[in-house]
């Protein structure tokens, strides 16, 4: 790594010449929240500090909603409570949205902490190309510890079973879902120190009339009417996944 050179430095001398042969050291060092899993190029992260001005909430405000909190952190200052109390629809989604990247495979890391028991979490990417749309999603159970997918035909097909997460409100688990959007087959799953090969499994898909776009979903979903959430912080979008 040179320096004491301009950001466009092309082969003249500088002034001194670091080596780093881990780029995840470097991440750490420079206060990234890019340090678990660093494959693929980033496209987008967030660990809040700006607010939750690229974010939107799949459902009114009332019984639900999304707002800044300052603990628990995993990385910062600052991470998203995402919550939900309605008996009804005990559901919550917040979501933000890209153009259409480059057809290739991508990437969603999140950190999770589950801040009371919850019935499911769900971690989605949705990829519109103007004509089909393709649902990329992983479902956690906690009541059995286990995760699985969606199908291309409806409904969750079990892959894994890690263990039901602690519902302490103070511990993170990192996760990641890499897609392959060219293709509309799921690659694989990071979760904590797990990781599932979901290679060649195809997306469910749907008709789609709109603009062609990439959204990223993260979900909770209580039981019954009790209130339910979960923090979120270190969101990271890749493309060009291995």
């Amino acid at each position: 790594m040179a320096h004491g050179s301009p950001d466009w430095w092309g082969g003249g001398a500088s002034e001194t010449v670091h080596s780093v042969m881990d780029v995840g050291e470097l991440a750490a060092r420079l206060y990234s929240p890019s340090v678990y899993e660093r494959a693929g190029n980033v496209l987008f992260q967030d660990d809040f500090r700006f607010g939750l001005g690229r974010w939107l909430p799949s459902f009114a405000a009332g019984k639900r909603g999304m707002r800044i909190i300052c603990t628990p952190i995993a990385s910062g200052y600052y991470a998203m409570l995402l919550w939900v109390s309605d008996a009804t629809s005990p559901i919550q989604h917040a979501y933000t949205y890209f153009a259409d990247p480059v057809p290739s495979r991508c990437g969603f890391e999140v950190w999770i902490s589950l801040q009371t028991a919850v019935k499911y979490v769900y971690l989605s990417m949705y990829h519109g190309n103007g004509t089909q749309r393709r649902e990329y999603e992983v479902q956690y159970v906690h009541a059995t510890g286990t995760l699985g997918y969606l199908s291309n035909v409806g409904g969750y097909v079990p892959f894994g079973a890690p263990g039901v997460l602690s519902a302490s409100g103070y511990t993170y688990l990192a996760t990641k879902l890499v897609v392959d959007i060219e293709t509309g087959q799921y690659v694989r799953m990071h979760w904590g120190s797990y990781m599932y090969n979901l290679t060649g499994i195809p997306a469910y898909s749907a008709a789609y009339s709109g603009y062609p776009l990439l959204s990223l979903h993260i979900g909770v979903e209580a039981t019954g009417g009790a209130w339910t959430a979960i923090a979120i912080d270190n969101v990271v979008v890749t493309q060009n996944e291995w």
